[in-house]
């Protein structure tokens, strides 16, 4: 099968979302089909949007450019119907309109197979604190993405939708690959526990709710303990500066710089606040590649695909302070492995494993 995987943004290469999609791509050509990646790539003054390495349309690096390729496909249309494409793989990111139904439907007459993967589902509060322009594409959105259902044949979610937009989802779990896990069993006899928080940091990962439990915490405790944060971000620059000088901030890490970091750490700290987006379930990525590092993991929403573990911690959903001594006693008294925690991630929650019941055969 000759398949396309679409996505309508830049990738970048220490992003989580970036990883994702390049070991996505990889489980799919591991059942045997070819597929190619369609991108958009910043050119200088300008973005490309690109398949493979093959440039197939420009646009100016403004509003205007960035409208033309959020909106615009008919480039992207000629390029499957030359290329005889059987299916398009869409990671959808929120770009409904009047011409991406046309799009849709063009397609549809190719006879092309269309799976579109909705990575957050409900998503509209998610862009509460957005930009004007992205507040007016969910509006845009909102407006046309029930006109899609027609034109689908399968929608990928990781909630527990049984149909969106009138079409029967394909429930699966956000998982890792494994040639991005770089776990090595690493032992301590410091009687400090490391606790690591891994992102892009947003209002929602609750990063000021972990340095204000921290802050608030007795000194008795806090001894053992220590806060370890990798990545970057709005919310990040933010909380730096007033951050108390016990915590370790390691700025963007990725490959074996990350997994060398990960490796001596003991708890993985996900999202604390979802709530304040109005999410309260969600299938975390930053969990699944917590536990292939052999991390048990600590969170607030609900995420049912791991929520039965032991090795899973849930706080309360709401700005509340962490217990942070109630966490310590937790993994003291579960003496847990890291190497099983890892095997099992690394069984149940791979792209091969989750995209399978997708990809295996020809759709």
């Amino acid at each position: 099968m000759n398949m396309l995987y679409f996505i309508n943004h830049e990738l970048l290469v220490s992003n989580g979302v970036s990883k994702k999609i390049y070991a996505q791509v990889d489980a799919i050509k591991s059942y045997g089909h070819n597929v190619e990646l369609c991108c958009i790539k910043k050119s200088g003054r300008s973005f490309e949007r690109i398949v493979g390495s093959e440039v197939i349309e420009k646009f100016y690096d403004n509003v205007i450019g960035k409208i033309v390729y959020n909106y615009s496909f008919s480039y992207l249309y000629n390029y499957i119907r030359t290329k005889k494409i059987d299916c398009i793989y869409i990671r959808y990111t929120h770009f409904a309109s009047p011409m991406f139904v046309s799009f849709l439907k063009k397609i549809k007459r190719l006879k092309v197979k269309v799976y579109l993967e909705i990575p957050t589902y409900p998503y509209d509060k998610e862009f509460k604190y957005s930009s004007a322009y992205k507040k007016t594409q969910i509006y845009i959105d909102k407006i046309f993405r029930r006109r899609l259902g027609k034109y689908i044949d399968k929608i990928i979610t990781f909630s527990n939708d049984e149909y969106i937009w009138g079409v029967k989802t394909l429930k699966i779990s956000n998982a890792v690959s494994k040639s991005n896990v770089f776990f090595k069993q690493e032992y301590s006899d410091s009687h400090v526990i490391n606790l690591v928080m891994v992102a892009y940091f947003a209002k929602w990962h609750g990063l000021d709710r972990l340095f204000q439990s921290y802050d608030n915490t007795p000194l008795e405790i806090k001894q053992g303990i220590n806060i370890h944060v990798i990545g970057y971000g709005p919310e990040l620059d933010k909380l730096q500066e007033s951050a108390s000088k016990d915590i370790t901030f390691h700025g963007a890490l990725a490959g074996i710089e990350l997994g060398s970091i990960l490796n001596r750490m003991q708890i993985g700290i996900d999202s604390l606040a979802r709530h304040r987006v109005g999410v309260y379930e969600n299938n975390s990525l930053k969990s699944k590649e917590y536990l292939a590092y052999g991390l048990p993991v600590v969170k607030s929403h609900i995420d049912r695909s791991i929520d039965s573990l032991k090795h899973v911690y849930t706080v309360d959903s709401n700005d509340s302070l962490l217990d942070l001594a109630a966490i310590l006693t937790w993994y003291q008294e579960n003496n847990f492995c890291k190497s099983k925690i890892s095997s099992l991630a690394l069984e149940k929650f791979t792209w091969e494993h989750q995209l399978k019941e997708i990809f295996h055969e020809k759709p």
